[in-house]
């Protein structure tokens, strides 16, 4: 017998082997709904290899409480986390919230409200947008002065009225 037939008979073998095991599961299955169980089956296990360790993940739901709702920080802790981040804000002045979050060990996305609640109290002011966005102590020279823009309207008005003038004249 020459290599390829022995290959393909393998193959053949193998295909055949599939095939009377999908038949089984097809009829267990169908053998469970008539009997009235469920559709959901958990897969099989598969063994363990030494060395390898299983990880155990928290998922979103089990770092909540309880009940099942939110988590919701409390006013005070807003409060001393809004305390922290315009402590270090006046002292790093022109900073960003990742420069904030990575200072404070905390997730911007946790900072933020804290951030919030002393933008509306005023001791912080921003400048720029969005990831742009530095901010400065209120009351403290921030080192950085917003640009005078020229008076465009004035400008503009000059430039229509010697436009008019050269129309009239022509």
């Amino acid at each position: 017998m020459t290599t390829d037939k022995k290959l393909q008979a393998a193959i053949d073998a193998f295909t055949a082997s599939i095939t009377e095991l999908i038949h089984e599961t097809a009829m267990e299955r169908i053998q469970d709904v008539l009997a009235g169980a469920s559709l959901t089956r958990q897969a099989p296990s598969r063994a363990k290899t030494p060395g390898r360790k299983k990880t155990v993940r928290k998922s979103a739901s089990s770092t909540r409480k309880s009940s099942g709702k939110r988590v919701r920080r409390t006013e005070a802790d807003l409060k001393a986390t809004g305390e922290e981040l315009r402590v270090y804000i006046q002292a790093n002045p022109g900073c960003a919230m990742s420069d904030m979050s990575a200072a404070l060990g905390q997730d911007p996305v946790k900072l933020r409200p804290a951030l919030q609640l002393i933008l509306a109290s005023k001791k912080v002011k921003t400048t720029g947008q969005k990831r742009g966005t530095k901010y400065f102590a209120a009351g403290a020279s921030s080192g950085v002065s917003k640009p005078t823009r020229p008076k465009r309207k004035a400008k503009a008005k000059r430039k229509k009225a010697t436009a008019r003038k050269s129309s009239k004249k022509k």
